[in-house]
């Protein structure tokens, strides 16, 4: 096979080398004709029609599209992406489907290249809304001055941006903020920052991978640092609401201050306190929003930096029902007698309690607990009884499946132990009474011996 193979090897190369210009020859002599392809961007033609009706588009997925064309043979290598303009016409722009058809024009080449057409030959076209908003900017402070500082406030410029473009794209940014490095601060502080557009669930928006545009790439900063330092704003509630209603929290505007003074008088407040007697429900059935000036509760002369009016808002909410099963096991028997067999019945109890609804929906049938009172029922027999609850703050029974004690066996009989217990005070009344005879017998051979000491002086 080896000496097959190699036999004649080079009249063997000579014969494919003699091939291969052979067919070069044919090729170049008969040049027939072959299919080709460019990849070209595709453009975009009177899109006025849609930015004029303040709307917006992108080309759905498709950016650029393959160009097929025929050439011959020889000429194949002549022909460039260049050569070509595929673009898409807005006025052809079919509504009911949102594409349109790619149309292929060829620049170059144009005695060389035959049946240029696109593929896709249609593409797929967003068109949406433009909006325009203005978001407040929020500054956050990475880092705390020095200690016996205080950030008292801060000056920005511009205080709000202008954003507009696509309502899918506009509508995702939720807030704009810039950091300010405040760490060991101790003077002003001044600089510019570029601002983070950042979506609802946190995290940061890359505009320039959008078509969002807005009217301030960066903002200046004023800090104003101060002396002093930053307490929470406790606030306490008084009162009761309305009869079935609940007060279920309050929440001040204001939840910490700066507050500003001597270091000896900032070292006494660790927090500003808003009392009871400010804040009353005072039997409203709904929301109670009072306004409160917190300067009056700042101790000695210190001051609050900044704003000191919060407006505080005390929650309340009528209260709801729901049914809860428990079994008889979560209900105790106080007072029995021994020898006696409690059985209470039925064994499943339906218990309707009044509360808030949210707290009604964490609260486990578990923890539903209480006792009946057996005191007196000594005889066989089934007596009904009344369950004293006990249950988590801020619930209330409102009713209750009615139930039975039922009661079986005997009473242990404790008669000797009772006479027993009469004898015992029997012996111990006798040993008293010896002891006051024999008491009454020494006095009075005490008194004899005195009477005789005395005769012998005489």
């Amino acid at each position: 096979m080896k000496e097959l193979l190699t036999k004649n090897i080079g009249l063997k190369i000579a014969s494919v080398i003699v091939a291969i210009l052979v067919w070069m020859i044919v090729v170049n002599i008969s040049n027939p004709e072959i299919k080709a392809s460019k990849q070209v961007q595709i453009e975009v033609e009177n899109d006025d029609v849609i930015l004029n009706a303040g709307k917006t588009y992108e080309l759905n997925g498709n950016t650029s599209v393959m160009v097929s064309y025929s050439v011959r043979t020889r000429d194949e290598y002549k022909i460039k992406a260049s050569d070509f303009r595929a673009y898409v016409d807005m006025k052809d722009l079919f509504d009911i489907t949102g594409s349109v058809p790619v149309k292929v024009e060829v620049l170059n080449n144009k005695d060389l290249i035959l049946d240029a057409s696109a593929n896709p030959s249609v593409v797929r076209i967003k068109v949406e809304d433009v909006i325009k908003t203005t978001k407040e900017i929020e500054y956050e402070l990475d880092g705390q001055p020095q200690d016996g500082y205080a950030v008292g406030s801060v000056i920005l410029s511009p205080e709000t941006i202008s954003i507009s473009g696509p309502a899918s794209q506009v509508s995702q940014i939720k807030t704009v903020r810039i950091i300010i490095d405040a760490d060991g601060i101790s003077e002003d502080l001044k600089g510019t920052a570029i601002p983070l557009y950042v979506d609802a669930s946190g995290r940061t928006i890359d505009i320039d991978d959008t078509d969002v545009t807005v009217n301030h790439t960066t903002v200046d900063y004023t800090l104003i640092t101060l002396i002093g330092k930053s307490v929470p704003v406790e606030y306490q509630v008084g009162g009761s609401p309305a009869q079935g209603y609940s007060y279920v929290g309050v929440e001040g505007s204001i939840k910490e201050v700066v507050i500003r003074g001597s270091k000896a008088e900032l070292a006494e407040v660790s927090s500003i306190v808003v009392p009871a007697s400010v804040l009353d429900l005072g039997g409203t059935k709904t929301n109670k929003q009072v306004e409160v000036d917190l300067a009056q509760f700042v101790p000695g002369n210190l001051k609050i930096v900044g704003d000191s009016v919060s407006t505080v808002v005390m929650k309340v909410e009528g209260q709801q029902e729901k049914h809860f099963s428990i079994n008889s096991t979560q209900i105790a028997v106080t007072n029995g007698v021994e020898g006696l067999e409690y059985l209470i019945e039925p064994i499943t109890i339906g218990v309707i309690l009044n509360g808030i609804q949210s707290d009604l929906d964490a609260l486990d049938p578990k923890e539903i607990l209480g006792s009946v009172d057996v005191t007196g029922m000594i005889e066989e027999g089934v007596y009904p009884v009344e369950i004293i609850f006990t249950l988590p703050a801020g619930y209330a029974v409102r009713s209750y499946t009615p139930v039975t004690v039922k009661v079986t066996g005997e009473p242990i009989e404790k008669e000797t132990e009772e006479a027993a217990g009469e004898d015992e005070v029997i012996e111990t009344d006798e040993i008293y009474e010896r002891e006051e005879e024999a008491g009454t017998e020494t006095e009075s051979e005490t008194e004899n011996e005195t009477e005789t000491d005395h005769s012998g002086e005489n």
